[in-house]
């Protein structure tokens, strides 16, 4: 899914700095500070969070919803039940306030994807669970075929199914969708398939009349955040910077995740970092416990099935900037936006098998996790100084990108979103760093000719992702 509003926190949180984002509201009620490193290390201000909310599990595993509970507490005492009249009263002035606190014009712009948002979402929340059961907080992130929102359970009761403090997201897609059923079919299905350790898949469903609903565990960040340059997250006081191991376990979790997808016949159609959600998890060792990133593979609203060694075929990829060099003639400039990036789908586009496709985008997101700069124009590579990092093949890779923009005949619009040179920006990420491990790695997955590519089986027994 797309971060709010598009952009990433880079900044530390503070009561007194004004209007916060929606996200970063949600990610300080979790203890968690995306922070640039100040001048002398110190540590950015933090708000820390106690109980379940603070780890992310949500303990409900059953496939079905949960019948809906009282909202009341306190033992003995008696609730006046809340008049339709005065729901509506009470969801629209909801529906309201979420899309003042969010940036709703994609959502408004397509009501044929997300439904007429004010309304749909109004009747929606008057749903016995959205009532009851859980208070939705806001809209948090939206994708091409639906959007997300975050909400925590409503009732202490003892006997309702839902953790008091556990935050959950919601994924709202519209039954106006004719894809509506997919994901949630792809869901099912997997979870039948695999144990699923490293996808995000949902704990249950139900439906609306305007919406269907998928129930997950809410994850604290996306893979976004940690590829922004010199990040550092705090969470709960703990300290995560881009080191060379915390990147190899995170990305040795997604290739598990990919591999798992694709045993099951699965091609996921749309990996990129915003689509990797990481939640934090507490580690046994002999002297305790360690904190550590785990990375789920999310949002298979792209996903394609097939019995194909080499996954399903299909006609372009869902995130045009990190798509493999067979769908690229996909994409053409849209003649109505002739100074924008936008791009249309060809007239007659060609089918290509997907799995090799995912491989070059898990290619693309580790080379954005050391932060190494995507395609620019012909005229900004020519001219750029390029900065020796920790890959030495900086210059013949612009030469691969020349040979690839000429015969593909690539446009200013479309070059921009292609890898180009290997600029490494991390100041001290890979001090410890055996450069051939990640160049033999980004190489395998990198190749132009999808034939030629690595599989995600032989990606887990690179020597880069190796123990």
């Amino acid at each position: 899914m797309t971060p709010v509003n598009n952009t990433t926190p880079t900044t530390a949180a503070t009561a007194n700095t004004g209007k916060l984002s929606t996200k970063m509201n949600i990610l300080r009620r979790l203890g968690i500070t995306v922070a640039r490193t100040t001048k002398g290390g110190n540590a950015p201000t933090t708000t820390t969070c106690t109980g379940s909310a603070a780890n992310g599990l949500f303990s409900k595993t059953s496939g079905t919803p949960p019948t809906s509970v009282s909202t009341c507490s306190d033992k003995g005492s008696t609730v006046k039940a809340e008049t339709p009249k005065a729901l509506r009263k009470r969801c629209e002035k909801k529906v309201e306030d979420m899309m003042k606190e969010f940036d709703c014009r994609k959502l408004l712009k397509h009501p044929e994807t997300y439904g007429d948002l004010k309304a749909d979402l109004t009747d929606a929340l008057a749903h016995p669970i959205l009532s009851s059961d859980l208070e939705v907080l806001d809209i948090v992130a939206t994708g091409g075929t639906a959007f997300v929102c975050a909400a925590i359970p409503q009732s202490n009761d003892s006997a309702s199914p839902w953790e008091s403090e556990d935050l959950v997201a919601l994924k709202f897609t519209s039954k106006r969708s004719k894809h509506s059923w997919a994901e949630i079919e792809i869901m099912e299905d997997l979870k039948k398939r695999t144990e699923a350790e490293f996808l995000a898949v949902m704990n249950f469903s139900f439906e609306t009349e305007q919406y269907h609903i998928m129930v997950s565990p809410y994850m604290h960040l996306d893979l976004s955040v940690l590829t922004t340059t010199k990040t550092e997250i705090w969470f709960n006081e703990v300290n995560f910077k881009v080191t060379l191991a915390v990147c190899r376990e995170i990305f040795k979790g997604i290739a598990n995740g990919l591999s798992e997808l694709h045993k099951a016949g699965y091609a996921h159609g749309d990996l990129k970092p915003e689509n990797v959600l990481l939640s934090l998890s507490h580690v046994p060792t002999a002297v305790g416990t360690t904190p550590k990133l785990i990375p789920r593979v999310s949002d298979f609203g792209h996903s394609r099935f097939s019995g194909e060694p080499t996954g399903p075929k299909w006609w372009y990829y869902g995130t045009c900037f990190i798509a493999a060099p067979e769908f690229w003639s996909t994409y053409t400039k849209d003649p109505e936006n002739p100074k924008r990036t936008r791009l249309t789908k060809s007239a007659n586009p060609t089918h290509h098998h997907l799995f090799p496709a995912d491989v070059w985008a898990f290619g693309c997101m580790l080379r954005d996790m050391f932060g190494l700069e995507r395609f620019e124009s012909p005229e900004k590579a020519k001219n750029r100084k390029v900065k020796k990092g920790c890959f030495w093949y900086n210059e013949e890779f612009r030469k691969f990108a020349m040979e690839i923009m000429a015969k593909y005949k690539m446009d200013i619009c479309t070059s921009r979103k292609i890898a180009e040179v290997y600029d490494h920006k991390r100041a001290r990420v890979c001090m410890d760093f055996m450069g051939e491990e990640l160049d033999d790695l980004l190489r395998g997955c990198l190749y132009m000719n999808p034939a030629k590519r690595i599989t995600v089986q032989q990606v887990l027994k690179s020597a880069f992702l190796k123990d």
